[in-house]
């Protein structure tokens, strides 16, 4: 199935537990007080699990995901510059501050290719 348009991922903890459930949350009311739900606006489906790729963990928990899969782009190419741009902005981050990679499978990617 091809979805046009932008598409959003939803992941929480809650009463809704099914597709049902998601289609019938109510975004909005009308003026007449109509519920507007989201399966009035779009199409709730299920969608394959968050692909892990590059991660790194900074300070308070930021991080970062490669979702070079859904642009087209060679992983390892987009693990490379990230890579690289972090060694350019590591001497500018305040003091204490730490990018520290705790998932990185450009070895993965590197063996694989290898074998």
């Amino acid at each position: 199935m091809s979805l046009a348009g932008p598409s959003y991922n939803i992941r929480g903890r809650g009463y809704a537990r099914s597709i049902k459930d998601f289609e019938n949350i109510v975004l909005v009311a009308s003026d007449s007080g109509t519920p507007i739900r989201i399966k009035d606006v779009g199409q709730v489906v299920l969608g394959p699990d968050i692909r892990r790729g590059l991660l790194i963990s900074m300070a308070k928990g930021g991080r970062f995901r490669d979702r070079c899969h859904e642009a087209g782009q060679n992983a390892l190419d987009v693990i490379n510059r990230v890579k690289a741009k972090i060694k350019e902005i590591e001497p500018g981050l305040p003091s204490g501050i730490k990018v520290i990679p705790v998932y990185d499978r450009s070895d993965l990617i590197l063996r694989s290719i290898d074998n």
